[in-house]
């Protein structure tokens, strides 16, 4: 069964990869957590399309490891790990990075759910950054305006 398993995680791997060539920064992120943790399955997925840059930008991404590594770690001791591991990149041009970390047992059961990834793993869309903060800022100093306007009284 766990041969079966290795092996519909490599092909998954593989059509991944096929999907979208990865930039420079994704392919260093794959290179580092493959040497660091030998995962049995990694999806490193650049998703900055989705927000306010550059197009071609490598500053958001979403990554998928699974390995045997985490089977005694507690899901914060994972991200941590991962956070260490990709140090420079989170200094350097890494602006966002969302982890799923599994272990091999977990990833098989997602795998018999047909590889759909919860909802409550997928990144939200961008909201532009700080623009919907400005937005509100803006809102509220309408609103505190016109509540402050003198009442004009008519004869």
């Amino acid at each position: 069964m766990f041969k079966d398993f290795v092996q519909i995680s490599f092909r998954c791997l593989s059509l991944t990869r096929k999907m979208a060539a990865k930039g420079a920064i994704a392919q260093q992120i794959e290179q580092k957590l493959t040497d660091s943790v030998q995962p049995i399955h990694l999806e490193v997925i650049n998703e900055s399309y989705k927000h306010n840059v550059p197009k071609g930008s490598e500053t958001h991404f979403q990554v998928i490891v699974v390995s045997e590594k985490f089977e005694s770690l507690k899901m914060i001791d994972r991200h941590r790990m991962i956070n260490d591991i990709l140090k420079d990149e989170l200094k350097g041009g890494v602006h966002a990075l969302s982890l799923q970390t599994m272990i091999p047992s977990k990833w098989y059961s997602s795998i018999k759910r047909g590889l759909q990834l919860e909802p409550k793993y997928r990144t939200p869309p961008c909201l532009g950054g700080m623009a919907q903060e400005m937005a509100e800022k803006s809102n509220q100093q309408k609103a505190a305006s016109s509540s402050q306007q003198p009442d004009v009284k008519t004869e």
